[in-house]
């Protein structure tokens, strides 16, 4: 019997590529000519016409036009679109297959008229354009219906909060019409606007209601989504918890396993790690171990708690492992003259002589060496060769990927399209084959310093890949990342300036390396946090199975591993693409522990 189709996703048949591409096509975009050019006229004619009525059924609306969703089978330039539909106004380009425009009753009879011409004689003007288009339809409630709000539902308590955004206008006096026209609208029906973000990249409102009029939301013309709140973010009075409300930290037991953090070094007297700390070394010319950057007590935090945050919650830091640091990385959170790879290789051969150290987290990732396919090289080669002869598991990240936003208009805009692309691909050493490697997922989705400001955006939804997290695959296609965690979340200011990115409550917790100044605490995102959670996870195992090697480590990580329902939704038209940005999913600890 035939192996059902991806059983072994890490194995794919290589295609052979075209040699010389096709000599592209003059215009700016457009579809191959239908094998009967009469017969493709009068099929989008008719589908113009049903798409037409269906239109009739959205309410609302600042003029008389309707919605009408196109869809194409090559990308098309909006103004290409524009002239060969007669006039009609594209308002959003959701991807490159699909299109929205605005369209009155005689650009629907000018575009109509085309469409029968082409029908009956096979010739129309704008025909590159038109071979392109693949049907029309209106956009649905389903449609406007946001992520979250498909997943749990309006809530059964009315009234609730929904956030709805409209198309955006650029036409400033559109804009104008188009949000007094819909507050009026929302009043009408009872609706209590709480907040508003009104830019020309962005117009979102705030809105209390009772269920009939979220159905109604669902079906207005000038609503491109609906969508509950995001869920609240990391609280920040839990980040400003001061020294004085922290208890006693207690010693790890005699014979807990350690774990071994090779960053910036850390702060050993850290309330919460100091009593874990077994030895801190520093492999930096005429540096000692202390950390002058915060990097490395930041990451030596996750890696002895896993989730800081929960620890505090609960005002009680038990430590089950041993802490060990080695100083690999200068105060700027850089190497020094020396080679990383002869640091972090005396680093690992004298942790794991000395206090038979096994689980080694090295969040580091080197963005002058992409992974570009064909052979490992680097430090991932150090790390393989390490694991192999000392028998010990290095836990790495994907690395950050800085540029996944283009800096131009909405930063929501190229997401998740930015994991699809080469400058996402894996920095050195998360291409490591005997390492695990660890991407990025995001937590919260909401701003916990302005929880009530819808402003205040979150790029990806709870669970959802980190907008910074890298892609595999490595080597002949393995998979890379093995697993995610939590490393945070992207946050923008809509009111004011898309550019400022930032994570304020949209980060992780962890230990902050200046606790002097009395707040032991701090907030940051990124690969680097999502790897010391999985390195906790695996000195863990070798407390329960002490006798266990790290291979068993590694395949009961992955085997208790599942992807997120929220990876799964994101990516469920690309299979391929989610395994090359979520690998086998995140470590269940309820089911491995």
């Amino acid at each position: 019997m035939p192996e059902p189709e991806n059983t072994y996703p890490h194995l794919q048949l290589a295609r052979e590529e075209r040699a010389v591409d096709r000599r592209p096509r003059r215009g700016r975009g457009g579809g191959a000519p239908p094998d009967d050019p009469r017969r493709h006229g009068a099929m989008l004619r008719g589908k113009l016409r049903a798409a037409r009525t269906a239109t009739a059924s959205d309410i609302g609306g600042y003029d008389e036009r309707r919605l009408l969703k196109i869809e194409l089978a090559e990308k098309v330039a909006p103004e290409q679109l524009e002239k060969a539909s007669g006039r009609f106004e594209v308002v959003s380009q959701e991807d490159g297959t699909l299109v929205l425009a605005f369209a009155t009753e005689d650009q629907f009879d000018d575009f109509e008229a085309r469409l029968a011409s082409l029908a009956n004689t096979g010739a129309v003007t704008y025909r590159d354009t038109i071979y392109a288009l693949r049907g029309f339809d209106r956009w649905t409630p389903k449609d406007r219906t946001g992520w979250a709000l498909a997943r749990d539902g309006f809530p059964d308590d009315e009234p609730f909060i929904v956030d709805a955004e409209l198309w955006p206008l650029f036409s400033g006096n559109e804009a104008s019409q188009q949000r007094s026209a819909f507050e009026a609208w929302i009043r009408m029906r009872s609706g209590d606007i709480l907040d508003s973000v009104r830019k020309p990249h962005l117009t979102l409102y705030r809105i209390r209601c009772a269920r009939p009029l979220a159905d109604q939301l669902l079906r207005h013309r000038d609503v491109r989504s609906v969508d509950l709140p995001p869920r609240i973010g990391l609280e920040q009075a839990l980040v400003h918890t001061p020294i004085s409300q922290l208890e006693d930290t207690p010693t790890p037991p005699e014979n807990a396993p350690g774990i071994a953090v090779l960053d910036s070094g850390i702060v050993a007297g850290h309330p919460i790690l100091g009593p874990a700390v077994g030895d801190a070394q520093s492999y930096l010319r005429g540096a000692g171990p202390a950390d002058e950057h915060g990097h490395g007590t930041f990451v030596a935090g996750i890696a002895l708690y896993d989730d800081v945050a929960e620890c505090l919650c609960n005002r009680r830091f038990v430590p089950e492992l041993r802490l060990f640091s080695g100083r690999i990385l200068d105060h700027r959170n850089r190497g020094d003259t020396r080679l990383i790879e002869n640091q972090v290789e005396e680093a690992v051969r004298y942790f794991v002589k000395e206090y038979d150290c096994r689980i080694f987290n090295l969040s580091y990732g080197d963005s002058n060496k992409p992974y570009r396919g064909k052979r490992v090289s680097g430090l991932a080669v150090t790390l393989d060769s390490l694991s192999r002869e000392l028998g010990v598991l290095f836990v790495v990240p994907t690395g950050n990927n800085n540029d996944y936003w283009s800096g131009q208009g909405d930063p929501r805009a190229e997401y998740p399209r930015c994991f699809k692309r080469n400058n996402a691909a894996l920095i050195d050493p998360a291409p490591a084959l005997n390492a695990l490697t660890v991407g990025s997922i995001a937590r919260y989705e909401r701003s916990g310093r302005w929880p009530q400001d819808p402003g205040y955006i979150a790029i990806a939804r709870a669970d959802q890949p980190s907008p910074f997290t890298r892609h595999g695959p490595s080597v002949n296609d393995a998979i890379k990342p093995d697993l995610v965690d939590y490393g945070g979340n992207a946050v923008f200011n809509a009111r004011t300036d898309p550019a400022s990115i930032g994570v304020t409550g949209g980060g992780e917790l962890s230990a902050y390396f200046g606790f002097a100044s009395g707040w032991p605490f701090a907030e940051d995102a990124g690969t680097s946090f999502a790897a010391p959670r999985v390195a906790n996870a695996a000195a863990r195992i070798l407390a329960e199975l002490p006798d266990a090697g790290v291979d068993l480590c590694r395949a009961l990580l992955v085997a208790h591993a599942r992807i997120p329902d929220a990876c799964e939704t994101l990516f469920a038209n690309d299979r391929i693409i989610l395994r090359r940005v979520a690998g086998y999913g995140r470590a269940d600890r309820e089911a491995l522990f």
